[in-house]
């Protein structure tokens, strides 16, 4: 069975479809005026899904997605929530300054240790030697963003 459409019938849809996608595309944007970026960002989802190649679309979409996350972020750095901060910019690294933005987050949270050297006193003679090489290898192990040493000087 062979399924023909009427030219006509074609060129109405087209148009019909033209129609729609250009309503859905400023009601998306009237969302984003209003800041109500999950709305904005399934009506401009439909748009991508509907037509792949619409490169307005999917950037409005990247905006709706990303820009609540991002204005998370900021208002985490404002509020002094540095390590909140640093995971909600971590979600969205390649938009805006989002990276450097976390980078500071991460400098603003930093717990910093410093190992200093210490005189030995005991009968042992390399005993403050081991002592810090242990310190120093359990210091180095630890996996935090947030934790790091320095070096006096």
């Amino acid at each position: 069975m062979i399924l023909e459409i009427p030219e006509e019938n074609t060129n109405y849809y087209e148009q019909a479809r033209k129609e729609y996608l250009k309503d859905r595309l400023k009601e998306g944007n009237d969302l984003l005026d209003q800041k109500n970026f999950e709305r904005a960002q399934t009506i401009f989802s439909e748009i991508v899904k509907l037509q792949p190649n619409d490169a307005e679309a999917k950037e409005l979409l990247k905006y709706a997605t990303n820009e609540p996350v991002y204005i998370k972020g900021n208002e985490a750095m404002s509020n002094g929530k540095y390590r909140q901060a640093y995971y909600t910019f971590e979600k969205i690294l390649n938009y805006k300054d989002a990276k450097d933005l976390q980078a500071l987050s991460r400098e603003k949270a930093l717990f910093k240790v410093m190992i200093v050297s210490f005189e030995n006193r005991s009968n042992l003679r390399s005993a403050h030697h081991q002592l810090k090489s242990s310190i120093q290898s359990v210091v180095l192990k630890i996996n935090d963003p947030f934790f790091g040493t320095y070096r006096k000087g």
